[in-house]
């Protein structure tokens, strides 16, 4: 709900699920919310980003890596397709193809 200003005045906005478009409720405590920054042609970040979440029923399947190299596959049509990608998680960096790499916590 919008006030008179247009400001949002809800307390909780649910998301939906990137790959499913199932409504993810406050009680998924499995799902997950990503942001896949964008890197130029010489890998540096370009400070733009593509937002992908994804419910408990996608992860508990094991559908979750299929579903975001599905989701970055139809992504990239509106990012320029030399962009690469890199995902900062918090840990260690893992290649998933030549369009992914996976950072979890730190530099790539």
């Amino acid at each position: 709900m919008q006030n008179e200003e247009g400001q949002n005045m809800d307390l909780y906005i649910p998301r939906k699920c990137s790959a499913t478009t199932r409504l993810i409720t406050s009680k998924d405590h499995a799902s997950v919310q990503m942001n896949i920054g964008h890197l130029d042609e010489l890998g540096r970040y370009t400070g733009s980003y593509s937002t992908f979440a994804l419910c408990g029923f996608v992860r508990a399947q094991g559908d979750a890596d299929s579903a975001v190299d599905r989701l970055w596959q139809k992504k990239k049509v509106e990012v320029d397709s030399s962009n690469r990608l890199s995902m900062n998680l918090g840990g260690k960096c893992v290649s998933l193809n030549y369009y992914v790499v996976v950072c979890f916590g730190g530099l790539c």
